[in-house]
């Protein structure tokens, strides 16, 4: 009986087959190695399917211009909370920024009115345009959720439909959509609100001037706006206000008669026209470098993803790994770059670097589509000198000063010495044992080798890079190095949803929260893993079996959306081959009289 989710196998062998001293037995593709009536190894074939090319193949002809950007500026009142006084947006098809400020009405609701003006002019009549913000997903976007929510509940229906999209806690699109007044041809008008941090990681003062556009961010003083002086007339304010100047550049934009609702549209519009510079700029690069469009991505993991798939991937065959026990299995052999602080204190150090780590790690050979999980019965293990792949092993150190094999503990990741038992990459588990661990290799995943599988694309950015300088440089840099992340995405895609607070604990305790996110006292904006979470149910004190009926009965997730274009052992084999190759460099500074001071990856 084979239990593909727990690999056990239970055999019953007739008494004539017994006698014989070796031989295979395969049942239902389960390959049994049988000796002396014992099973000591099992073999049980995995064929998985390739990540394909569905990116469209056909050259982009035409830019996509329908972007824009949009900002707003708070001031924090006397309850803590920060109110809206000026917001604006601009597009590639207006001449001027769009600029709004707040009234003279002594209205409370008058800051959410603003927003609701604003927003509404970006729907009717910018259909299907993307506004880039600038650090949106930590700041600026509960804020119109907040406002928009608000005035659905005061219409008492959903008018503004909102369809947020949250990664790493931090929001990064919020579509917006609502019925068309217009065009009775379109149903919905819409626009998305997306995170332009998130593709380019810098802060917009630093990409105005890397990316020399013409319109720099300017100086203004944040901290001195305040709801009783919206309409002040006068000095510049002190020095204490501005965040991060000098007193000349002080000096500079000094003036006797100030007006604070000028400046602030006047710095909001070079902030917009800014942003809008550096977003074009960016974008004619993908186009013409790529034949990319910038709009088509959140981040920019994505967009690498996207170019290596239309150029690059083309008769490469790399494993979709959309299996839930396999997914499972390769996570725990998983883990990250090591950092580690050895000796806290020294003078006159010679500092180390790794070019390109990870797309130099992505050149050794990758697993395939040919998967084979393999158990060992008995005391050897498994002859790891015949495996590719990530296998369970039980591991006995040299004790040497430096550990070689990570291990994840519930805060930090850590390089014992001793014996333990975990989950590593055939190749790392080599290297561990050419110098000087002891090795045995219970079961695990076998792969083919796909040889050159990055080569080209790493080796075409690398020389981008190697050749240019400016944007251009800092470009190809950002593309090789958030490329490999990507594939090892957890395979279910999170979901993003509001609920009220009885509904928000039904989740926590039957499923993994990503992030969390308070609306109102009983809202909350939640993005979870869909599937039901065995440990979580029981750790909560829940029949596991009872709450999948339950989801079931009452439909919580329609479907569960899998990503299409994930390889968690694309991505764990390159961080393991990073590791040995940083391994092999602080081995040989040791071996040669050295100390190590701090490392990392």
């Amino acid at each position: 009986i084979y239990n593909p989710e727990t690999c056990i196998i239970i055999a019953t062998v007739k008494d004539e087959i017994i006698n014989k001293d070796k031989f295979n037995r395969t049942i239902n593709n389960v390959t049994l190695t049988i000796s002396n009536s014992e099973v000591y190894h099992v073999s049980i074939p995995n064929k998985l399917k390739p990540i394909t090319n569905y990116i469209k193949q056909k050259s982009i002809l035409e830019l996509n211009r329908n972007f824009g950007t949009f900002d707003i500026e708070t001031f924090v009142n006397a309850d803590g909370l920060s109110k809206v006084y000026a917001l604006g947006f601009v597009t590639n098809i207006d001449s001027e920024s769009n600029l709004f400020y707040v009234g003279n009405s002594k209205d409370e609701n008058k800051y959410d009115s603003l927003v609701l003006k604003c927003i509404d002019k970006m729907v009717d009549d910018y259909h299907n345009f993307v506004f880039y913000t600038h650090n949106f997903g930590r700041y600026d976007c509960i804020f119109i959720y907040n406002i928009l929510k608000r005035a659905n509940a005061i219409l008492n229906f959903e008018y503004y439909y909102l369809k947020p999209t949250i990664r790493d806690d931090v929001i990064i699109k919020l579509e917006i959509r609502v019925k068309s007044k217009y065009n009775q041809t379109q149903r919905y008008s819409k626009i998305s609100i997306v995170d332009s941090l998130n593709l380019l990681n810098s802060s917009l003062d630093k990409l105005t001037k890397d990316f020399n556009v013409e319109i720099k961010k300017g100086k203004f003083p944040h901290s001195f706006v305040n709801k009783d002086n919206l309409n002040y007339i006068g000095k510049t304010p002190e020095i204490k206000y501005y965040n991060g100047i000098t007193n000349a550049e002080y000096n500079q934009l000094f003036k006797e008669e100030w007006n604070l609702k000028q400046e602030s549209l006047a710095y909001l519009d070079k902030d917009l026209k800014g942003h809008l510079s550096v977003m074009n700029e960016f974008s004619k690069i993908l186009f013409l470098q790529f034949n990319i469009q910038m709009t088509e991505s959140l981040t920019i993991s994505r967009l690498a993803l996207n170019i290596y798939l239309k150029r690059y991937l083309k008769e490469t065959k790399l494993p979709l790994i959309n299996q839930f026990s396999l997914f499972n299995f390769i996570k725990f052999g998983y883990y990250g770059g090591i950092t580690e602080v050895y000796i806290p204190f020294g003078k006159d150090l010679l500092y180390l670097d790794v070019n390109s780590l990870y797309p130099f790690a992505a050149l050794n050979p990758m697993p395939g589509l040919n998967c084979e999980y393999l158990e060992s019965l008995d005391s050897k293990g498994l002859d790891l000198n015949d495996l590719f792949g990530f296998f369970y092993a039980k591991v006995k150190t040299d004790n040497q000063y430096l550990g070689l094999l990570p291990v994840q503990t519930n805060k930090e990741l850590i390089s014992p010495q001793g014996h333990f038992y975990g989950v590593w990459s055939s190749e790392e588990l080599k290297f561990a044992k050419d110098n000087g661990y002891e090795i045995t290799v219970i079961k695990g995943y076998n792969f083919n080798k796909v040889y050159n599988a990055f080569d080209n694309y790493v080796n075409e950015l690398y020389q981008i890079k190697s050749h240019n300088t400016g944007t251009l440089k800092m470009v190809a840099k950002s593309l090789l190095n958030n490329l490999i992340g990507r594939f090892g995405l957890n395979m279910f895609k999170p979901v993003t949803k509001s609920f009220n607070k009885l509904d928000r604990d039904f989740i926590a305790s039957t499923r993994k929260i990503v992030s969390q996110k308070y609306i109102t006292e009983n809202e909350f904006l939640i993005t979870y893993l869909p599937v039901v979470s065995k440990e979580i149910c029981e750790e909560h004190g829940l029949d596991y079996v009872k709450v999948l009926e339950k989801v079931s009965n009452f439909n919580i997730e329609k479907n569960i959306d899998i990503f299409k274009d994930i390889s968690i052992t694309t991505a764990a084999l390159v961080t393991s081959y990073a590791r040995i190759h940083m391994n092999k460099i602080k081995l040989e500074i040791l071996r040669n009289g050295g100390k190590i001071y701090y490392t990392d990856t």
